[in-house]
């Protein structure tokens, strides 16, 4: 996983040595720079920690990275460093190396006095995370925030590596697809404010049900600092009830006035544009959005109570979240020729964020045809027929004018639309990507807006790139 690596970390050889329970060899009190598990990014005074993957052993990289100016190196225990290194490099060596990233990474957490946001959920939580950082840009203060959606087992640690005392906010994006997952990132995070988004459909083939999703989301709680808040979702009951007991100030948000901030009203003015009017602490405030949709109305709600537990003015939280715009695949906009309007939203999908995406897009009123293109959605397991005809079902029901299906999976979802009384001459399927891009060129017409959305495996925004090539693009937001 490549990304930035921020300088200037300051902790010594045996700081290390002692959080990882590692064997130092070597010189003791070499300051390292920075931690790096990626050797292309690794620079004078750097650690470089030589991870262990299903297809890549990061120890093959571990002369390259000291040649790049490494000052050592964390290896698993009986790694024989290369001949010209053995008696000059410095090494610690551990029994996992990865669980000796994240222990350098909850060191340097603990060293720093950033308020740590740990955002997590099977929904929304990237978009969340990017409306919380507009939000703090507007007021000024140094954040560090996870890039992208590095969000994993490598991703978490990565970002609180980033932390330094000048940062007084760190937001770090949390995901999980197996049982368990939560435990070791949950307890290096450490969060003061920890957010669930919502516990829905997502890693069904690893997690068997939402109840257990919920339940791992919720071990996010279980290691929120003393006298930290937990936020989440009123309107999810089962995060409802997982929260309760939690030792910990609990904050709410949604559609229910039962929460502390609450969506009174949520309009889809046009196309990019929806309306809020939102209730807190007994006052009613506006806010235009950049995004459709209720799900997004949920991301803005979450940042909003992120950024009032963080005592940001409500001015400021509402001017950062009508500068937000989408981007990176997600409800990111853009015009074809010919007034034609592709809405990419292609970076991933489970049941719960196509139907929120199908449901925004054929509910926003306009005149012209709306063509959906959908691709299946991964690691469902035993659950994947059923959602994949469901999705069928919502997509049929619709209203939308054209739906091209890509993937064996959405064989089901064909019937099922078809099922519910939409023409066949409507619905395309391939598992081919190239013929399903020939039918489409051929399909659409002047002012036509498409709507893209799929796991990440289908890879559709080749499909994206393929429309902008043939026709020609520019972004919208």
């Amino acid at each position: 996983m490549e990304g930035n690596v921020k300088k200037g970390l300051k902790i010594s050889a045996r700081q290390v040595a002692k959080a990882t329970s590692g064997k130092l060899t070597g010189d003791k009190s070499i300051m390292i720079n920075a931690v790096s598990t990626d050797s292309r990014s690794i620079g004078k005074g750097d650690l470089f920690v030589a991870i262990t993957g299903g297809t890549f052993d990061g120890h093959d990289y571990v002369d390259a990275a000291f040649e790049r100016g490494a000052c050592g190196a964390v290896v698993k225990k009986g790694y024989k460093l290369p001949d010209p290194l053995k008696d000059v490099a410095m090494t610690i060596e551990v029994c996992d190396t990865l669980k000796a990233y994240q222990d350098i990474a909850a060191l340097n957490r603990a060293k720093n006095s950033a308020t740590v946001v740990a955002i997590t959920g099977s929904v929304g939580k990237t978009t969340t995370k990017e409306m919380l950082k507009s939000i703090l840009e507007m007021s000024g203060d140094d954040v560090v925030i996870s890039e992208k959606n590095y969000n994993n087992q490598i991703g978490v640690p990565m970002t609180l590596l980033n932390i330094r005392k000048e940062h007084k906010t760190a937001v770090v994006e949390v995901g999980i697809s197996e049982p368990n997952d939560m435990d070791s990132l949950a307890e290096i995070t450490n969060p003061d404010i920890a957010v669930v988004t919502n516990a829905g459909s997502s890693h069904l083939e690893f997690l068997k049900s939402v109840d257990n999703v919920a339940r791992e989301k919720m071990k996010l709680a279980e290691n929120v600092r003393e006298g930290g808040t937990l936020i989440f979702n009123r309107d999810d009951l089962r995060l409802l009830r997982d929260s309760a007991g939690k030792d910990v100030t609990r904050f709410t948000y949604g559609f229910n006035p039962g929460a502390d901030v609450i969506c009174t009203d949520c309009e889809d003015v046009d196309l990019g544009e929806s309306l809020l009017t939102i209730s807190l602490k007994g006052e009613t405030v506006k806010i235009t959005l950049k995004v459709n949709g209720r799900h997004n109305a949920y991301n803005a709600l979450a940042a909003l109570s992120v950024a009032t537990t963080l005592n940001i003015p409500l001015k400021e939280i509402i001017a950062g979240l009508e500068m937000f715009t989408p981007k990176d695949m997600r409800s990111e906009q853009l015009h074809l020729a010919d007034d034609i309007l592709l809405i990419n939203d292609a970076y991933n999908a489970n049941p719960d964020s196509m139907i929120a995406s199908l449901n925004m897009f054929s509910g926003i009123k306009n005149r012209q045809r709306k063509i959906v293109i959908l691709g299946v959605m991964s690691e469902l397991g035993e659950f994947s027929l059923k959602a994949h005809k469901d999705i069928g079902i919502v997509a049929g029901r619709s209203g939308i004018d054209k739906l091209f299906l890509y993937g064996d999976e959405m064989l089901a979802a064909e019937e099922s639309a078809k099922e519910c009384g939409m023409d066949e001459g409507d619905i395309f399927w391939s598992n081919d990507l190239d013929s399903l891009f020939e039918k489409l060129l051929a399909t659409i017409q002047k002012g036509d807006w498409m709507l893209i959305k799929g796991s990440r495996s289908n890879r559709l925004e080749l499909l994206v790139e393929l429309l902008i090539n043939k026709i020609g693009s520019h972004k919208v937001n």
